[in-house]
């Protein structure tokens, strides 16, 4: 679509401008979970997620995007060991 923004082409400007920006709309809000998922797909793991986001935003704002996607998943973590900690679960002892 990038290339397409540049076509002599009026109408097809306008209409890849329009589509772009309904892409951007849906990419913001499936994209972290998304990267999520493969960050915690054993075969990908997060180096995937830093090697598309590099290609797809560039190095700088990848290495921050990626960077989101490993605080998201060290809450997820937490939040996930707060829940199930053996101190938030009491357990009956045995007699």
């Amino acid at each position: 679509m990038q290339e397409e923004v540049l076509n002599p082409n009026p109408f097809i400007r306008v209409v890849v401008v329009r589509m772009q920006m309904k892409f951007d709309s849906y990419w913001e809000e499936c994209n972290l979970i998304l990267a999520v998922v493969v960050a915690l797909d054993p075969r990908y793991k997060l180096k995937l997620v830093e090697f598309a986001y590099g290609k797809i935003y560039g190095l700088d704002e990848g290495s921050l995007n990626a960077r989101l996607v490993y605080d998201t998943l060290v809450a997820l973590f937490n939040k996930y060991k707060a829940h199930y900690s053996p101190s938030s679960n009491p357990q009956p002892s045995p007699l």
